[in-house]
């Protein structure tokens, strides 16, 4: 079971947009960016509407993509 994706946060910097995403998951939240895990899962990549998880528990590190409802 992944964890839910709550919201993404954008914040504009002089080197660009810096993405955040809130995640949920067992009663537990956290603010998580790309390479900081949440539990078993690694963020690889933050878009507008979507990140992708990388399930370090699951075989072959499987990769899953949650969006906003």
């Amino acid at each position: 079971v992944a964890p839910t994706l709550v919201a993404i946060v954008a914040d504009a910097r002089p080197g660009g947009v810096v993405r955040t995403v809130l995640l949920s998951f067992d009663g537990e939240t956290a603010l998580v960016a790309v390479g900081e895990t949440f539990g078993s899962f690694r963020v690889k990549a933050i878009s507008d509407a979507t990140v992708d998880l990388v399930d370090l528990a699951a075989p072959a590190h499987a990769v899953r993509t949650l969006s906003i409802r």
